[in-house]
């Protein structure tokens, strides 16, 4: 980057709260942030996304993690979950179980925080999905695909059991996805791309302080000179996965993040630490 623009830059590890601080500091910044410290300062000085992280394998990579939220058959709609009992499974990451879930909620009008009657926690897929065909819960949140599998596995222990257990069909009568999981398969082409559906928490973010700041001619030299870094035949990847835990990085714009920052902004929920 130095060469290429003839600036000197310097590299330092610091925390999302710092990265924030700088990126609206008036500094020229380029900072690797969470998507929600991204949107935090989105808001306060419009910072500039250049590149985000994706991860797996090709063609399968993903941009970020989501889940599907799922209940009894009588509740269609996120605003129908307050006052009513919200259940986790110890097998889902809290991102999944949680947080996901409960922006969604926010984003709906319902504070997951004072407006569910209570949260209960179970140790695996199972046993939250014969909760929920019981009245135990009214929703939960699994990885996409968990659900089902969870009702494949409770339907084949029913026909073994000795105690009367409900079958797929009376677990399918009963019980249904709420909200889909979104979409995380990364773009094969950025350009075309429509952005981070509203249901998915992206992966890290490349982020470049306001245009004032750090104006466009050096903006696009950095992102030039980072893709070509990240994305070279022999060394990119394992760049990647040193610097960033990640398999790969793709071209973002704001216009990708719309989406996502609209449910943050319904949901009201301050996830980045300002001062």
């Amino acid at each position: 980057m130095s060469e290429e623009t003839s600036l000197n830059f310097a590299v330092t590890f610091t925390d999302e709260n710092t990265a924030l601080a700088a990126l609206c500091d008036g500094a020229p910044t380029l900072a690797w942030t969470s998507a929600f410290t991204y949107a935090a300062a989105r808001r306060q000085c419009e910072v500039e996304p250049l590149l985000a992280a994706r991860r797996g394998r090709a063609p399968t990579f993903e941009i970020g993690q989501t889940s599907e939220v799922v209940g009894r058959a009588d509740i269609t709609a996120l605003e129908q979950l307050a006052g009513q009992t919200f259940c986790r499974s110890a097998q889902q990451d809290t991102t999944r179980a949680w947080v996901i879930p409960a922006l969604l909620m926010g984003s709906q009008g319902v504070n997951p925080f004072i407006d569910l009657d209570i949260v209960r926690d179970y140790e695996n897929d199972q046993a939250l999905v014969r909760a929920l065909y019981d009245g135990e819960c009214a929703a939960a949140a699994l990885r996409a695909g968990d659900f089902e599998k969870a009702l494949l596995a409770l339907a084949q222990e029913a026909q073994t059991a000795e105690e009367q257990l409900p079958t797929y069909d009376e677990l399918t009568a009963a019980l249904h996805v709420i909200v889909p999981a979104g979409d995380t398969t990364a773009p094969a082409n950025p350009s075309q791309w429509t952005g981070v559906p509203a249901s998915v928490i992206p992966y890290e973010v490349l982020v470049a302080a306001p245009g004032n700041a750090l104006p466009q001619p050096i903006r696009d030299s950095a992102e030039t000179v980072l893709t070509a870094f990240f994305t070279d035949r022999i060394e990119g990847t394992t760049r990647a996965r040193r610097l960033l835990a990640a398999d790969g990085v793709f071209a973002v714009e704001a216009r990708h993040y719309r989406s996502f920052l609209a449910m943050l902004a319904d949901a009201g929920w301050e996830m980045a630490f300002t001062r």
